[in-house]
């Protein structure tokens, strides 16, 4: 009898380490299992999050090619005008103009009694090719008064301030008239 309770004792021990192993290799299953769900977890929050970047660049990519679209066409709008409004002018300006030496006095006097774009544009010529700065930035003013989208007298401004050498007021000048009303010629001195 002792020995059938030997051999009994001995199926409950291995019956028990049967059951210890299954739980252990079931708790290891568990462990392996939940292991690669947090880590498939979180690959998949780290695809997301990457996903969620590219789409946000790529839209924002979009926009600023929308941007520069815009303003490429704007700038061929801006372009085509002032190309027609070029040719406008190169026809009107057709008429011969002969170079006379004025008496500086009676072309003051003339423009005094009848003020005209004209002759503030002359009496700012005269005096820029004079040297006389001062006079030039005086009677470009004035001849801006008259019509400020005109081009001449903000050029003639600029040449005199830089001849001054105020160059970075003469920049600016520039600058202002560009952003006003577009695109400028600008003369090889400058």
């Amino acid at each position: 009898m002792h020995e059938r309770v030997r051999e009994l004792e001995y199926k409950f021990k291995r019956y028990q380490r049967k059951k210890y192993l299954q739980r252990l290799i079931f708790t290891f299953a568990v462990f392996i299992v939940s292991y690669l769900g947090y880590k498939a977890f979180t690959l998949y929050t780290k695809q997301k999050g990457l996903l969620e970047q590219a789409f946000k660049a790529k839209q924002n990519l979009e926009q600023q090619l929308v941007k520069a679209k815009l303003e490429q066409e704007k700038g061929k709008i801006a372009l085509a005008k002032f190309t027609q409004e070029k040719e406008n002018l190169q026809e009107s300006a057709k008429i011969q103009i002969n170079s006379y030496d004025f008496d500086l006095k009676a072309l003051k006097s003339a423009f005094y009694q009848n003020p005209s774009y004209e002759k503030a544009l002359m009496m700012m010529k005269i005096y820029y090719k004079q040297k006389i700065y001062e006079k030039t930035l005086f009677w470009a003013l004035k001849a801006n008064e008259f019509d400020t989208s005109l081009q001449e007298p903000w050029l003639y401004f600029a040449k005199a301030k830089k001849a001054l050498g105020e160059e970075k007021q003469a920049q600016e000048i520039l600058e202002l008239y560009t952003k006003h009303y577009g695109i400028i010629t600008l003369d090889e001195d400058l």
